[in-house]
């Protein structure tokens, strides 16, 4: 019996998604050959919007929750549309992008964009573009989150030891003297950063990011988390997730503000 008869014999019953995962070229083959008319990436956008939108917990577009769900699509259906046109990928091309995404991005960004992939792909199956979907041939699997350390709420005596803290080193924080006595020098910032993490739950970068333009000390103070333009580079700088928002000022709050932008006036 030839060598060649035998191979055949092996492999003349592989099924569609077999044959891709043994040879490699005939995936790339198969998929120049499909015709990409019928394939509407918009419009599975869309259905893939409507049946989140279905769900129970997720009725409202304008919600923080279903911009997160849409944004992390969007970024599944721009690598379908550049790698991956005609939407005939093989369970083994599901699995190599799937090790790059763990290998590049934390536990839960992986997770989610793969989830992505496979209501996309199905949304593309229940429209008739494709005739099944990949995801449920391919070895990638939700992997288990990572295990972090919850965030504690600080109590009211920590609070107080904080502030007293900061009281009692005022003038090292603030005195412009600093400049000259410290190597990376306070200058004010860490109690105002610190006021701004107690009492309007700012987090770093919003807090880095914060001009005095942002803030209305008038009559009760309101602070606005919005995009900023670097006056020095000129970069742009947007909240997470666009998270644009307008936080009214706590009396402690406001009155270390106040303190602060005489001291810098």
């Amino acid at each position: 019996m030839s060598q060649r008869y035998r191979y055949h014999q092996r492999h003349k019953r592989l099924g569609g998604f077999q044959v891709y995962a043994v040879f490699d070229g005939y995936a790339d083959t198969i998929e120049r050959q499909r015709p990409k008319a019928n394939v509407d990436f918009p419009r599975i956008l869309s259905s893939y919007e409507d049946w989140i939108l279905s769900r129970e917990n997720l009725k409202d577009p304008t919600r923080k929750t279903h911009r997160n769900h849409m944004s992390t699509a969007k970024q599944v259906m721009r690598w379908l549309e550049e790698e991956h046109s005609t939407l005939h990928l093989t369970p083994r091309q599901i699995e190599r992008w799937w090790d790059k995404l763990n290998s590049t991005y934390t536990t839960s960004t992986a997770n989610k964009r793969l989830v992505k992939l496979r209501h996309l792909l199905k949304q593309a199956v229940d429209l008739g573009m494709i005739e099944r979907n990949p995801c449920d041939e391919a070895n990638a699997k939700v992997q288990d989150a990572e295990v972090v350390n919850p965030f504690r709420i600080l109590n009211t005596e920590e609070v107080a030891k904080m502030k007293q803290r900061l009281f009692d080193k005022w003038d090292l924080y603030t005195s412009p003297n600093a400049l000259k006595e410290r190597k990376r020098p306070l200058y004010g910032c860490l109690p105002t950063a610190m006021y701004l993490g107690l009492y309007a739950g700012l987090r770093n970068e919003e807090v880095l990011q914060l001009t005095w333009d942002a803030l209305n000390l008038k009559p009760k103070g309101t602070l606005a988390v919005q995009e900023v333009i670097c006056h020095n580079t000129g970069k742009r700088w947007i909240p997470k997730d666009r998270e644009v928002r307008r936080l009214g000022l706590n009396e402690n709050l406001r009155e270390a503000l106040i303190k602060e932008k005489e001291r810098q006036d």
